[in-house]
């Protein structure tokens, strides 16, 4: 079955960003020859005039979803479990702290209860089922920490009382990626979800560069 970049599990895109993610979807497939160009000219159309999402993922609801070069290697940076999928897992920092790191395979639905504690969670390297990956948070004088790469689809929201939901991520959407779909609540506490950060030199290779410039 083909797939639909309306299905509610993934992240609800701006109206302008949405129509032009369909409009791409439109012109992927009028160059891999999905539609004529007469059937192509009518859908651009009617995308750029309506203003009803409905309207614009039935425009492309029957096709399949293609991608550039450039966002297939970024899908292609994803890791995911073809295999046995558990469904359920709980994680509780109780005054302590619970860290998932380097390959490992979250489970569909995972819930976390951080209280006093903190917990991190790296998918750098993770292996990711297909479709959605649901983490429901309770954080009560806690913090839960997110690395999260390029990929992957981030839908965040909670209710945060003197505590916050933070996405750091660049906001983005990627069509055949998985998607991280997190919800909870925060007292005195906090979540954030970031990108992975940029690989900084080592100190041996600054000191070699530094060697190379001295004059004695």
């Amino acid at each position: 079955m083909d797939e639909d970049i309306s299905y509610e599990h993934q992240p609800v895109l701006p109206l302008p960003k949405f129509r032009e993610r369909v409009v791409e979807q439109l012109k992927l497939n009028f160059a891999h020859n999905n539609i004529e160009v007469d059937e192509f000219e009518r859908r651009v159309s009617l995308a750029h005039e309506s203003d009803d999402r409905q309207v614009l993922g039935n425009l492309i609801r029957d096709l399949p979803v293609l991608r550039d070069e450039e966002n297939q290697e970024c899908s292609s940076s994803v890791a995911w479990n073809n295999g046995r999928v558990k469904r359920d897992d709980t994680m509780l920092a109780l005054l302590s702290g619970v860290e998932r790191r380097g390959p490992w395979s979250p489970a569909r639905n995972t819930k976390i209860l951080a209280l006093m504690g903190g917990v991190d969670l790296d998918f750098t390297n993770a292996k990711f089922p297909p479709g959605t990956t649901e983490i429901e948070i309770v954080c009560l004088l806690g913090g839960v920490e997110m690395v999260v790469p390029e990929g992957v689809n981030v839908d965040i929201s909670g209710i945060p009382l003197i505590g916050g939901f933070e996405n750091k991520m660049e906001y983005d959407y990627y069509p055949d990626g998985p998607t991280l779909k997190i919800r909870g609540f925060a007292l005195l506490g906090g979540v954030e979800v970031r990108p992975p950060r940029k690989r900084k030199r080592s100190d041996r290779h600054r000191k070699r560069r530094r060697g190379h410039g001295r004059i004695e």
